[in-house]
């Protein structure tokens, strides 16, 4: 488990990267808000980050699965939370990824759609209408799609279906420690709203340069609960 290279083993060897992690990510967008004008959004979210070796020694696989996740608007009008149950009631997600001279973490694009079900998650077009048959309750609310609750000035619920993916490159890779870049880009579909004015969702344009949307993961006993886990990961914002 420690991944501690070897004295013969090359320099640019990766690190034995399998067992399980804590892991942290940052997502910033810039958002038009009415009567409000251009904010910028910090998505942040918790995952407990599963490792396995792959069908090659240049792969891994990988499961993922979000703990807690938050929204801030940028303003004082509204944050944004998908309670613990909403996340419970989504499956995780299996990706490979690949190691790369340098040595580099590779996580290909892949996507994810929550509160329904599409034929071709990577192409098929979101519902728009709760009473499509491919809309599903993942938090069995009695809602439609994903429940996701906005407080503030503008406060109450949110019935979304949401398609987003990402694309993760490290910019340091150690036994213990990883960190890096994240690519993304997020489609939401608003089916209802428990209050009007929280129908009109702004516009978003993810902010990926500079290191503006990054990730952090630190290993973990694999024995650990989801909150000691989401905990560290939490830990890892500094």
């Amino acid at each position: 488990m420690s991944g501690t290279p070897r004295s013969d083993e090359p320099k640019d060897a990766a690190p034995d990267l399998t067992g399980a992690w804590a892991f942290f990510q940052v997502l910033r967008a810039r958002a038009r808000v009415a009567r409000v004008g251009r904010v910028t959004t910090v998505t942040t979210s918790a995952a407990r980050v599963d490792v396995w070796p792959g069908d090659s020694p240049a792969t891994l696989s990988v499961r993922w699965r979000v703990l807690d996740l938050e929204i801030d608007s940028g303003s004082r009008l509204a944050r944004a939370e998908v309670p613990r149950e909403a996340l419970e009631g989504i499956d995780p997600l299996d990706r490979v990824a690949r190691l790369e001279p340098g040595p580099t973490l590779v996580l290909p694009r892949a996507a994810a759609v929550v509160g329904a079900t599409l034929a071709d998650p990577h192409q098929d077009p979101l519902p728009r209408r709760p009473d499509d048959p491919r809309v599903r309750d993942p938090d069995q609310d009695g809602e439609p799609g994903l429940t996701v609750r906005v407080h503030g000035v503008l406060s109450g619920e949110l019935y979304v279906v949401q398609r987003a993916w990402t694309a993760l490159r490290s910019t340091s890779l150690a036994p213990d420690l990883i960190e890096g870049h994240v690519d993304w880009s997020v489609e939401q579909a608003t089916l209802g709203a428990s209050r009007r004015l929280l129908l009109h969702a702004p516009d978003t344009e993810p902010l990926t340069d500079d290191g503006a949307s990054w990730f952090a993961a630190a290993r973990v006993d694999g024995g650990a609960s989801d909150a000691e886990i989401a905990r560290r990961a939490r830990a890892l914002d500094a």
